[in-house]
Parts: C-alpha cells; sequence; structure tokens
C-alpha cells in the first residue's frame, strides 16, 4: 500500500499546498516595482526578512498559521515595535500611530508565497492603493464638509441681507399704515369743518376769491387767522374759533392713532386684514341671502323633469333647460365668491350686453306686435268681403223667379239661332203694321 503523505505533519513540505506563483506574475510584479522606484524618491528601506514588509523591520509579516477557510496565511499580532531582531522589545527612537491615523484598508489582503522582489512590490502595491484610498477619503470628506456649510447657508440669508430686509418691510409696514382707509375718516371729517369755515366766511360777506386763495395756499391750517377774525363780527368769530380747535383736535388724534399704529404696525395690519376678510365674508352671506330671495322670482330658473306622455323633442328640450339652469347656477355662485376686478369688469360686461338684448327684443316685440295687428285687419277685412259676397249670392238667387222649365229650341228661346231670332223680329214688326 502506498503512503500518504500528510502535508501538515512535521518536517512536511508546505510548499506543495501553497498557490504557484508563475514566472509572468512574477516577471510583471518586479517590473511594476522598478516602476515605483523610479518614480519615487529613494528612501531608507529595510531588509524583507521573516517579516516580509517593506521599509519596516519592526512590522510583522505573515506568520505560520493558516485560516481554515481560505488557507491563507495569517498576519502576526502586534505586541510591540519589534526591532530587526524580531523580538517584541521596542525599537529606540520609534513613534507611536498617532491618534486618528488612516488605517490599513487592505489589512486583510495577504500575499501567497512571494519571494524577493516580487514579495516586496506585492508590499509597495498595498502601500500605494492605501495611499491612494486615504486620499480620495479625505477629499470625499472636505467634499462633504463644504456640502455640508453649503446647505446651512442655503436656509438662511446673510445678516446684512436679512437686517436690510428687516427695515425695509417695517417701513412698508409704515406706509400701509398711513395709507390704510381706517384713517381717511379723520381727513373726512376735516374737510367738513373747513367747508363749514368757508361757508361761514361767505355768509359774512367776503369775497369768493379770498377763499380761493386760502385754498391755494394749503387750506384753514395754512392761515394767519388773527388779523382775518378781527375783521368779523362776533358771532361769525366764534363760530370759525370753534373750528379751528375742531380741527387741530382732529389733527392730533390722527397723528396719535398713526403714531400708536406704527408701534404695533405688525399687529395692526394683522387685525386690518381679519377684519377685512370678515367684511368679505359678512358681504358674500348677504349677497347670498339676497340671491335665494330675487331668484325664485324668475319663473324659468326651474328644474323641470319628463312625464310619461313627453315627446323625445319634449324631453331633449327638457335636458337643454336643465342644463342651462345647471350652468347657470355655477356661474352666479362664482360670480358670489370672486371679490376680483377681473369679476366686476366681466360682470359690468354682461350686464351691457343683458340691456342690449333687452333693447332688441323690446324693437323685436314692438315690430312684431305691429306685424300681427296689420296682418289681423287684412284678415279681418277679407272675412267681411267674404261674408258680403255671401250674402250678396244669396239675395239675388232668392229674389228671381225659379225657371220651370227650360224652353224648347224656338221662338223666345236661349237656344234660338240668331238668323231665325231676326226673321221672326221682322214678321212680328210687318204684322202688327197690315
Amino acid at each position: 500500500m502506498p503512503a500518504i503523505n500528510n502535508p501538515n505533519a512535521p518536517g512536511a513540505d508546505q510548499s506543495a499546498n501553497l498557490p504557484s506563483i508563475s514566472a509572468e506574475t512574477s516577471s510583471a510584479l518586479d517590473a511594476l516595482l522598478k516602476q515605483q522606484e523610479d518614480e519615487s524618491p529613494k528612501g531608507p528601506t529595510g531588509p524583507v526578512g521573516a517579516t516580509g514588509n517593506v521599509g519596516d523591520p519592526g512590522a510583522p509579516g505573515p506568520s505560520d498559521k493558516r485560516d481554515p477557510a481560505t488557507g491563507k496565511f495569517l498576519p502576526k499580532e502586534k505586541t510591540a515595535s519589534t526591532g530587526p531582531s524580531g523580538d517584541e522589545t521596542p525599537v529606540s527612537g520609534a513613534t507611536p500611530p498617532a491618534s486618528g491615523a488612516a488605517t490599513d484598508a487592505f489589512a486583510d489582503v495577504q500575499a501567497p508565497q512571494l519571494k524577493g522582489k516580487s514579495a516586496e512590490a506585492f508590499e509597495n502595491i498595498k502601500r500605494l492603493a492605501n495611499e491612494k484610498v486615504t486620499a480620495l477619503q479625505s477629499e470625499r470628506d472636505a467634499f462633504e464638509k463644504q456640502i455640508k456649510e453649503l446647505n446651512e447657508k442655503a436656509g438662511r440669508l446673510d445678516p446684512k441681507v436679512e437686517a436690510e430686509l428687516k427695515e425695509l418691510r417695517e417701513f412698508r409696514r409704515k406706509l400701509d399704515v398711513e395709507a390704510d382707509p381706517e384713517f381717511k375718516k379723520f381727513d373726512e371729517e376735516s374737510t367738513t369743518q373747513a367747508e363749514s369755515i368757508y361757508g361761514k366766511l361767505l355768509s359774512v360777506g367776503v369775497p369768493e376769491h379770498t377763499i380761493e386763495k386760502i385754498k391755494s395756499m394749503g387750506g384753514v391750517f395754512k392761515v394767519q387767522w388773527d388779523p382775518i377774525l378781527e375783521k368779523l363780527p362776533s358771532a361769525a368769530k366764534r363760530f370759525i374759533e370753534v373750528k379751528l380747535t375742531q380741527l387741530e383736535d382732529l389733527k392730533e388724534k390722527k397723528s396719535t392713532a398713526i403714531a400708536t399704529a406704527k408701534k404695533n404696525s405688525e399687529e395692526f395690519l394683522t387685525q386690518r386684514a381679519q377684519a377685512g376678510e370678515t367684511a368679505k365674508k359678512e358681504f358674500r352671506e348677504k349677497a347670498a341671502t339676497t340671491l335665494d330671495a330675487m331668484l325664485p322670482k324668475l319663473d324659468w330658473f326651474v328644474e323641470k323633469k319628463p312625464t310619461d306622455k313627453s315627446t323625445d323633442a319634449e324631453k331633449a328640450a327638457i335636458v337643454e333647460h336643465n342644463k342651462l339652469l345647471t350652468e347657470t347656477k355655477l356661474a352666479i355662485k362664482d360670480a358670489i365668491d370672486d371679490d376680483s376686478a377681473e369679476m366686476r369688469a366681466f360682470l359690468a360686461v354682461g350686464l351691457a350686453q343683458l340691456l342690449k338684448l333687452r333693447a332688441d327684443y323690446s324693437s323685436a316685440t314692438s315690430a312684431h306686435k305691429s306685424e300681427v295687428a296689420k296682418l289681423k285687419a287684412e284678415l279681418d277685412a277679407a272675412n267681411t268681403l267674404l261674408e258680403k259676397v255671401k250674402k250678396g249670392s244669396t239675395n239675388r238667387l232668392r229674389d228671381t223667379t225659379a225657371v220651370a222649365s227650360v224652353p224648347a229650341a224656338g221662338a223666345g228661346s236661349i237656344n234660338e239661332k240668331p238668323a231665325d231670332a231676326l226673321d221672326r223680329a221682322r214678321a212680328e214688326v210687318e204684322a202688327r203694321r197690315g
């Protein structure tokens, strides 16, 4: 029986169980190593010893243990910096790895049984790959940091722009407060008081051109009243003084109200907006209520339903009527809910078109009535003439004697020949003479 070689037996040749390296692969790795040495600056490199690493004589190399799953050699465990002898005594001047240093991305990649410069080239390739990975990771981290900063900036404005925007918004709110219709009531009251002063001046004999001069100067607030009041009657003087006091009071109230509103401009405008929405809602509800009371007065504004006796033509007409009714209801609802200027213009044009159609309908109706009256008169005249003809023909037949019998063709007959009638007449004349 042939002997069985145990590959794990002591002294057995382990190279038989390792993957072989072809001469072509070894030559390629040697060429790559030479290229890297030519491109990189020369540096101190240690010998490739039992550890199998380049440039670090104390770095651990592959151990004599294998991974049961893959069959690869496992790396030696690092316990301390090893010296050239391979012991675990720390090397003098060795620097521990810095915190946060890049880790070996290819630590699990172990070289097959390489020798000489092939092993050195393999380790050099791992080192270059680690450097490339580290550089790409650093570049990635830098991009991620930049993207994060840009995203944070995208969500907020520049402080100067934000401050300017806030100032402009506040200025806009103050302008809106001053232009709010709430304060126009003070202007309307002031105009009424000023007009009463002008009326009193005219009543006491002040010329109208003087009033116009006061208005052109800017109104009652731009006039020095003391010289004018001294020349007026006491009653007119007291009246104008009271009115001037009221005008000053209105002016002060308006200024105070605007100043108070400006202090809380945002709250004021919010309240005004809410009040406007409430007023719009009330207006729409009132319009809808008024419309509901008016629509029943339209006779045609009622949905129709066909009956069992309805013809096809009548059913089609009912369908068209109900379709028109539905479209009209939707249009009315849109008109009530829409307060825009476009809808107001649309309704104004619709009203103009309605008035034109009403005028055309009235004109057409009048012409139709005139034509009907004319035709009716002609018909009455024709009927009257027909009755007269009928009555006239009846009387003539009734007044004449009835013919007993038609005479024979002879004397006095309508069938008598003309020559015979002449001969007969001549004979009768001669007989009367003889």
